[in-house]
């Protein structure tokens, strides 16, 4: 995101321009979207490899929600789920199933 540029944008959100704004409110969204994980999916891992496809998945919902979604909605644009903005947001894709692979085996592993 620091590379892209795009803290700025999510800084937007609540009104800043300031990287560390949009940095914070990241931090935020990311702790609810965990927190929401685990209340989800309370005692749904049974192994490792479940804990990881959960996660995966929750990842995917995410980007699809978030960047696609809820992102153009609250800056006052439509949702953009065309494939050029898809494929233009491949590096948010990654971004957000390493953090759901991550989410989902630390949940397992947690609980």
């Amino acid at each position: 995101m620091v590379q892209l540029g795009f803290l700025p944008t999510v800084a937007s959100l609540i009104g800043s321009t300031s990287p560390l704004t949009g940095f914070i409110v990241h931090l935020v969204i990311s702790d609810l979207i965990g927190i929401s994980y685990g209340l989800l999916f309370q005692r749904q891992s049974y192994d490792i490899g479940s804990g990881l496809g959960w996660g995966l998945a929750y990842g995917f919902f995410w980007w699809v929600l978030g960047p696609l979604t809820l992102m153009p909605i609250l800056l006052g644009l439509t949702p953009q789920w065309t494939v050029e903005v898809a494929a233009g947001a491949l590096a948010s894709l990654i971004g957000h199933l390493v953090y759901g692979a991550g989410l989902g085996i630390t949940f397992y592993l947690l609980e």
